[in-house]
């Protein structure tokens, strides 16, 4: 786990990898000594969040769809 997510993978891939959650994941990395690597989103990324929420999609929803956080989502739409 921890060379994948070193090769790049994200939580989200490991957790679907692995057959774990996002947070058990991140659990295990961090108790190994693994800092996190937060993913600032892109001005398209953002974008496209506010369209898809234009359309009615909750952040949940939303973050389901393009492989992120809904609290991230709910942070940059409502900033």
């Amino acid at each position: 786990m921890i060379t994948d997510y070193d090769a790049g993978m994200s939580a989200y891939e490991l957790a679907k990898k692995y057959g774990h959650n996002r947070g058990t994941i991140m659990k295990h990395l961090a108790e190994a000594g693994i800092r996190s690597r937060v993913a600032v989103p892109t001005v398209d990324e953002i974008f496209t969040w506010k369209e898809l929420h234009a359309e009615g999609l909750g952040f949940k929803t939303i973050a389901r769809r393009v492989g992120r956080n809904h609290k991230t989502i709910r942070k940059y739409l409502l900033s």
